[in-house]
C-alpha cells in the first residue's frame, strides 16, 4: 500500500476485562468517492453497511471518509500503533447499528 489506511476499532480489551486477550474487532475506512458511495437520487450513501463521516468534524481526516461496517475483522491489537481520533456519539451509534445488522442482530 502506498499510504496507511485507517480502521475503526470496535472492541476494547479494557472494557471487556480481558487484558491478556490480544485481539480486537475492527472495520476498515476508505476515502469517500461520490461516484461509488453516494446515491444522488435518494441523497444518501449507496450501501446500507456504509457510514459517511465528514472531514470537517475530524481534523485528522484529509477527506470525507466511508466506514465499511460490512467488513468486520479481528487483528492483534499491537498492529494498531498510530491512534488518530475518536468518532463522536452520533457516528458511533450509526456504526454500531450497521455492524449489528451485518452480524444479523436487529
Amino acid at each position: 500500500m502506498k499510504f496507511p489506511h485507517y480502521a475503526l476499532i470496535l472492541t476494547s480489551n479494557n472494557l471487556l476485562k480481558m487484558n491478556n486477550y490480544p485481539f480486537v474487532a475492527y472495520v476498515p475506512m476508505t476515502s469517500f468517492k461520490p461516484e461509488k458511495h453516494w446515491n444522488s437520487a435518494e441523497n444518501k450513501v449507496r450501501y446500507a453497511q456504509d457510514v459517511l463521516i465528514k472531514a470537517s468534524q475530524y481534523p485528522a481526516l484529509a477527506k470525507d471518509t466511508i466506514i465499511d461496517c460490512g467488513q468486520v475483522f479481528t487483528c492483534d491489537y499491537e498492529c494498531f500503533n498510530d491512534y488518530k481520533f475518536r468518532i463522536n456519539g452520533n457516528d458511533l451509534k450509526a456504526v454500531r447499528g450497521r455492524v449489528a445488522v451485518t452480524l444479523g442482530y436487529y
